[in-house]
């Protein structure tokens, strides 16, 4: 991998993009990396690969690109550098947010569940579950889910709220990624350490609008009847409502079908209803109703 371009949406949220040739920054909605802010010319910025290295350049805009506040004509990206487009930046980062190769792998399009000795598997520090779509496997799924994270470095609150924020990512997935067609996979990825908890959740559908959904928290504001209301009753929202409340960082990939949810073992979990410039952080988290599946 040559590295990501990360974009912090919010407080919690980071959005990653793929460093590859010929990608695009600007304010126009036809850019790969879209940066609404006036500060930001149409296509701000280019990045290319010079000897399989990132470079970015700035491509005439108005107010030019900073990398770690020195304003520059083009510059060879490093780990850790910021760039400054406009008001808007970006950190890039060549560290992956788990291992490439998992230590166990459980691939259930190829074996079934019983073949594998998940009372052993589950107590391993990285594992990749590889799932089909099928709704009865889902209910084990979410068990192996709690026992993976009961045997983490978590304890209390902060264990209960990443057992449920796993299971909702996984829902999601399976409810409004691969909207529960059995060829299609989900693929959990789970990863402890002693200071933190990893959950990566990926589908194989269309993305996920999870921008939509912070943009009709951020309209609603803090007036609490509307937004418990739209809290209860978004089919789409809930999920990220749960996630939010649970994890210390929620990063997503460009397209939007793929979620990594971190919990840091010091940290303090969950809180109350936190809302920043309007957008949802830890949140409000509605009862769930008996046989609900979320979403």
């Amino acid at each position: 991998m040559l590295g990501r371009l990360k974009v912090q949406i919010t407080e919690k949220i980071q959005e990653s993009y793929e460093a590859r040739d010929g990608l695009t920054i600007g304010r126009s909605n036809k850019n790969d990396l879209v940066l609404l802010d006036p500060s930001v010319s149409r296509v701000h910025a280019i990045l290319s690969l010079r000897d399989g290295r990132p470079v970015i350049r700035d491509n005439g805009s108005a107010n030019g690109i900073l990398v770690n506040g020195v304003k520059v004509a083009e510059h060879p990206l490093t780990e850790g550098d910021r760039v400054s487009i406009g008001a808007k930046s970006l950190t890039f980062t060549l560290a992956a947010p788990v291992p490439e190769t998992p230590g166990t792998i459980v691939d259930l399009t190829k074996k079934p569940l019983a073949s594998y000795p998940m009372k052993e598997i589950v107590k391993r520090d990285d594992v990749l579950l590889v799932i089909p779509t099928i709704e009865p496997l889902m209910e084990m799924i979410y068990e192996i889910v709690a026992q993976m994270i009961l045997e983490s470095p978590l304890h209390g609150e902060a264990q209960s709220g990443f057992i449920s924020a796993v299971q909702e990512g996984v829902r999601n997935g399976a409810t409004h990624g691969n909207k529960w067609n059995p060829g299609k996979r989900l693929r959990l990825r789970y990863v402890k350490t002693p200071d933190q908890v990893t959950a990566l959740v990926a589908d194989e559908g269309g993305g996920f609008d999870y921008k939509g959904v912070l943009e009709k928290s951020r309209k609603i504001g803090s007036k609490t009847v509307a937004r418990e209301k739209f809290l209860k009753e978004a089919k789409e929202g809930r999920g990220v409502v749960r996630m939010l409340a649970a994890v210390d960082a929620v990063e997503y990939n460009e397209k939007g079908n793929e979620v990594i949810l971190t919990k840091y073992v010091h940290s303090r979990g969950g809180g109350k209803t936190k809302w920043v410039r309007g957008d949802l952080e830890t949140v409000y988290m509605p009862p769930r109703e008996p046989g609900s599946r979320g979403g």
